[in-house]
């Protein structure tokens, strides 16, 4: 997973609705500025965003990643991976989100938004990171 900068991501966004930029800038700046969670990017899946906690709050050592998100030009989706499962989701009102196929991931649900969501619901969906957030921080605190 090879580290990308802020710019190499916000170029995979080149062509995608003015809203979808906002999205993710609105993700960016919830989290900016804290010293429990962080944005950084890698060019996995061609570009993303991920949100994690400093390694310094972990028990492993490394910064731990509680929600992933890239934009999917094809489908013009923004394509989450969280740390929340799919029947947490469903009880915040995201009910579509399903488990990874890969039994080995990390994170416990892959969501799929269309339109509405990235448009109109980027303040809902970031109250799903602050949940993903906060559950990561209490499964190290253990």
């Amino acid at each position: 997973m090879p580290g990308a900068t802020k710019e190499e991501f916000y170029q995979t966004l080149d062509g995608a609705p003015y809203a979808a930029r906002g999205f993710f800038e609105t993700i960016e700046a919830r989290f900016a500025g804290r010293n429990t969670a962080f944005v950084h990017y890698t060019r996995t899946d061609g570009g993303d965003m991920r949100v994690a906690i400093p390694k310094e709050l972990t028990t492993t050592g490394v910064h731990r990643n509680f929600a992933t998100m890239c934009w999917k030009a094809t489908t013009t989706e923004v394509f989450s991976r969280l740390f929340l499962t799919p029947e947490e989701l469903k009880n915040l009102g995201f009910p579509d989100a399903q488990i990874p196929t890969d039994p080995t991931e990390p994170l416990k649900s892959d969501l799929y938004l269309a339109a509405p969501y990235w448009r109109y619901k980027s303040e809902e969906f970031g109250r799903l990171l602050e949940a993903s957030h906060i559950k990561m921080l209490a499964h190290y605190q253990q």
